[in-house]
Formats: structure tokens, sequence, C-alpha cells
């Protein structure tokens, strides 16, 4: 092989090889439990620069999977007095930096969980596509917090002329529109029940399937389709994800999408914007529901989207308090410390 030869092929497969982790989807690949020795970072900020344009949220047909380049390093971290371990991904701290990061996390969660308490989180930055998550995947009431992809589902569908039901696309647009801001704003649930009578669960699982969150005809699917209540279960994981995509839409700039964000902007109850302070800016959906003689749909909930500090979050946070959202607000700020592993 001739010197111009090599050099060609050389060139050749460092391109292939760079196309190739381009297009690799986030999260395909990971090195778990991570065993460099303390101290040791990796400079990840020629990636993250590339990744300045990245949309954040909704594409056509799913989740952009651009932000997910610096998601190569996924570990598995263990703390003291928690009854999970937290999966954190993309971020570049150090094991022993990871601990510290997370210490008001740790106190946080651990208090709570000794109380009887069971919580739920996940948190994604869309700059980095870094994300943390703790017991994201255990079905759990979300109670009137699932109003808000619904209703997102909704503006969307109807946007892409999809929706079904009865009457013209603007007798529905009215509709939504008349109905979806006491969803929004006030969490009424007779006009939730009527917006779901309507247009029916299946326009919503159709939506979570766009996002993989499942496949038609799958179990997953059926729940979503909520053929047997307005609230199915979900996970903290599932959650988020909706919340990523509803990003999307609502940043997209559309009319429609204005007047959905303005209704969330203008929501009564939120403890995680009371929990994450005025620094930053929050649009979110919480639910709630006491306890009664069926324990396990006692809930307290919120997720949404924050963004502090030149950087935006998907946040859910999932917890079985019985209709406490002081309780909740106050377990925000030791959980929100923890995007600190994501920077």
């Amino acid at each position: 092989m001739s010197l111009r030869q090599a050099s060609t092929q050389a060139i050749v497969s460092v391109v292939s090889l760079a196309i190739g982790l381009a297009v690799t989807p986030a999260f395909s690949w990971c090195i778990v439990d991570d065993t460099r020795p303390a101290g040791t970072t990796v400079d990840l900020s020629p990636l993250r620069a590339s990744m300045a344009d990245s949309p954040q949220g909704l594409v056509e047909d799913g989740i952009d999977e651009a932000t997910g380049a610096t998601a190569a390093l996924e570990r598995s971290v263990s703390l003291d007095g928690l009854a999970h371990g937290l999966t954190v991904t993309g971020s570049i701290a150090s094991d022993s930096e990871l601990k510290g990061l997370l210490r008001d996390f740790q106190k946080t969660i651990g208090a709570f969980e000794a109380s009887g308490g069971k919580a739920a989180v996940v948190i994604r930055c869309l700059d980095t596509g870094s994300s943390l998550a703790y017991n994201q995947d255990e079905l759990m009431y979300p109670a009137s917090s699932i109003k808000g992809p619904y209703v997102i589902s909704l503006y969307q569908a109807l946007e892409r002329g999809t929706l079904e039901g009865a009457g013209s696309d603007g007798e529905k647009a009215a509709t939504i529109a008349r109905l979806a801001k006491p969803v929004i704003v006030s969490s009424d649930n007779d006009s939730y029940i009527k917006l779901h009578d309507a247009f029916g669960g299946e326009v919503f699982a159709d939506w979570c399937a766009k996002q993989g969150i499942c496949q038609a005809g799958s179990d997953a699917y059926e729940r979503l389709c909520c053929k047997d209540t307005h609230y199915p279960f979900v996970t903290c994981a599932e959650l988020a994800t909706m919340w990523q995509a509803g990003n999307g839409y609502l940043a997209s700039g559309s009319d429609k999408a204005g007047e959905l964000r303005g209704f969330f902007e203008k929501r009564k109850e939120s403890p995680l914007r009371e929990g994450v302070g005025e620094l930053a800016t929050t649009i979110s959906k919480a639910g709630w529901y006491p306890k009664d003689t069926i324990d396990k749909l006692a809930a307290t909930v919120d997720a949404g989207i924050v963004t502090q500090d030149g950087r935006t979050y998907v946040v859910a946070i999932m917890t079985n308090a019985p209709a406490d959202l002081d309780r909740l607000a106050a377990l925000v700020p030791g959980i929100w410390t923890a995007r600190a592993v994501l920077m």
C-alpha cells in the first residue's frame, strides 16, 4: 500500500468513526460503575460546545437524541440510608465528587423515607443530555399531574390534524381551550373528565408511543389508553419523558403552544415552583390525592420544566405523601441541589 493510500484509508476510518458516534442514539452505550480513580475527570467541553444548537425536546416522531452525546458514562451510585440506588448519566464528576454533590439529596430523601415515605426522582439536563434518576421505574400514582401531559397531547394532535372527535377542527380547538384552562390553572377535575370523555385516551397513548414510552399494543400502551381510569399509573421515567416531549411542543412558537404555555404559567399550585425559588422559571403540573382505604393512591407529585442559570431541565418528583403540597415543596430544595452533578 502506498503512503497516499494509507493516509486516505486513515482519514476515511476517522470520518467513519465520527459519523458513527454522531448517530449513536442517546444512552445506547454506557460504562456502568465507572472505575476511574477518584479525582479523575473527563473534559467534555468540546463535545458540549458542538451541541450548543441541539433542539431540546420533541421532534416529529420522538425525542431528539442529539443531546445524549454526553451520556457516555452511566454509573450506579449507592448512598447510605436510601432505599434505592441512583443512576447518574453523563456526569463528568468523579465518584467521590458525586457523593459530595448528592449529600443534600441523600439527607432529604433519606429523612423522607425514614418517616415512611416513598419517592421517585428524575432530573435531566436538556442542554447536555446528562441525567439523574432515583427509583425511576416503579409504577406510581400520578394523581392530577398526568393532566399536563394529557392536555399537551391533545394540543399537538389538534395542530397535526390527527385529533379524532366530534366537530370541526375549529370546534375542537374551542372545546380544548375552554376546558384546558381550568384543568391546568386550577386542576379542575370535572373539566378534565369532560376533555377525556370527548377525546379519549388513545390519543394520549399514541403520543406516548411516539416518544418511545410504549409500543402500540403493549401492556404499557393499554395502561396509558386510560380505558379503566382517567389517571393511569406511570413511572417517574415515563412522566419525565412526557415532559421532555412537552417542552419541545411548548417551545415551538405556535399560537396554540403559546396559549397552552400561558395556562401552565398561571397554575395556582406548584411545589416545584415554590421549592426551586425565584431564580428559576418553571412550568409544571402538580397532582395530589389523600390517603384513603386504598393506600396506594395516596400521592403528591409535581413534574415539568425548570430553567435556571441558562440551562433547561426536566424535573419529575413523585411521592406517596397523601395530598401534602407543603411537604413536597420542602423536599424540592434538597432534590434540586442534585442538578450540580449534571454540570
